[in-house]
């Protein structure tokens, strides 16, 4: 998803001269980077799938739920009705809190995924703002650099004719 993310257009801002004087050139090399990119990106998670086995437990997965639609098709349910008289007030409180806390559990993982995600999102959105920024600052601290060589010269100057 963020190799797709890398425009020729961005690339182009960040190399101005490159893409005046060899716009194949950065066009060949933006290519070559997206290929880099996403070879690394599929090796690195097939090494993740392997490592993990990941596949191997997606399919233990799927079992386990096959076997409970099962179940749940013949009518069987592995929960057992108890009478309440038997339990006490603490064991009755939690049967009646803990699928509620598991419930806000699962809300509060998906919300701290959601905000991980956004953040993922924001922190490639700051680091190319950043990226831009260095592409303008560069041609603005030249420019300076050169006025201050001038501004130099001219001081230099003017002290020379001066003393003359």
């Amino acid at each position: 998803m963020l190799i797709r993310n890398i425009k020729q257009l961005q690339v182009a801002q960040c190399f101005p001269t490159l893409a005046r004087e060899k716009p194949k050139r950065l066009n060949e090399a933006h290519g070559q980077v997206l290929t880099f990119l996403r070879t690394n990106v599929e090796e690195e998670f097939k090494l993740i799938l392997k490592k993990r086995n990941i596949p191997e437990k997606l399919n233990e997965l799927d079992a386990l739920i096959a076997k409970a639609r099962q179940r749940e098709k013949n009518g069987q349910n592995s929960v057992r009705p108890t009478s309440t008289h038997n339990l006490s007030p603490k064991t009755i409180i939690r049967a009646k809190t803990i699928p509620l806390k598991e419930d806000e559990i699962k809300r509060l993982e998906g919300e701290f995924l959601k905000i991980s995600k956004e953040n993922e999102y924001l922190m490639s959105e700051l680091r190319s703002k950043k990226e831009q920024s260095k592409c303008i600052i560069l041609p603005v601290i030249e420019a300076i650099t050169e006025i201050n060589e001038v501004h130099d010269a001219l001081i230099y100057r003017n002290i020379i004719d001066s003393s003359d």
